[in-house]
């Protein structure tokens, strides 16, 4: 009896091991399609001159981030916005910086990083923070001592109220840099204004030849 209880725990350790190593080694651009919540996920290509790189990156709604107890209580109302930068082995140099452009009143909060999801081993930034905000315009920044080529990043993370679009991201390797597009949470009202004064005119336009050409 003593002997199969042994047994049980071993195999309950060995599960919760494993289960905790691959839960660790989710790769943040496959959240969408694996089912883990994410809202949409994917990956973007960096490069410059003595540099190439990849940004995977997902959006949660509130709630949906797939560690439960992370991250802080202050996201449970929030859409959550990742990233994991990951500097490719065939660089040349490291690289030092990250940071994701923000609209005025994006709603951007409790930017922070999370060591225990995304792809394992990451480098966490020195310094995290939210310049600009509130209102904005601004940027979503993390700083490192260094990404060297083929490491990568912890997760990370920032919150807002507000649903995603697509905004500037710019990688920096201390002298040069290369900017992309990733998500990054717009407003309501700006949401309307883009309609207002983007799409609904066009429609308008194309409304009125169409009215045009039946006279």
């Amino acid at each position: 009896m003593r002997r199969r209880i042994m047994q049980f725990a071993v195999m309950a350790v060995v599960c919760v091991v494993a289960g905790g190593a691959a839960f660790a080694d989710a790769t943040i651009a496959d959240d969408q399609t694996d089912g883990n919540g994410a809202l949409i996920s994917g990956s973007e290509d960096f490069l410059a001159a003595d540099w190439s790189a990849h940004v995977d990156y997902a959006v949660y709604a509130p709630g949906d981030y797939p560690p439960g107890d992370f991250p802080p209580v202050e996201f449970e109302d929030h859409y959550t916005y990742a990233y994991q930068v990951f500097s490719d082995s065939s660089s040349l140099v490291p690289l030092t910086s990250f940071n994701v452009g923000l609209v005025e009143d994006s709603g951007a909060a409790n930017i922070t990083i999370d060591i225990f999801y995304g792809v394992s081993g990451g480098i966490a930034p020195v310094f995290s923070w939210l310049v600009g905000v509130p209102p904005g315009p601004g940027s979503a920044q993390w700083t490192v001592v260094q990404w060297t080529p083929g490491t990568h990043s912890t997760v990370l993370l920032f919150s807002s109220p507000n649903n995603y679009t697509w905004n500037s991201a710019t990688l920096i390797d201390g002298g040069t840099s290369d900017t992309q597009s990733l998500p990054s949470p717009l407003p309501e009202p700006a949401v309307l204004f883009l309609l207002c004064g983007g799409v609904l005119p066009v429609l308008l336009k194309k409304y009125r030849r169409k009215a045009r050409a039946k006279v």
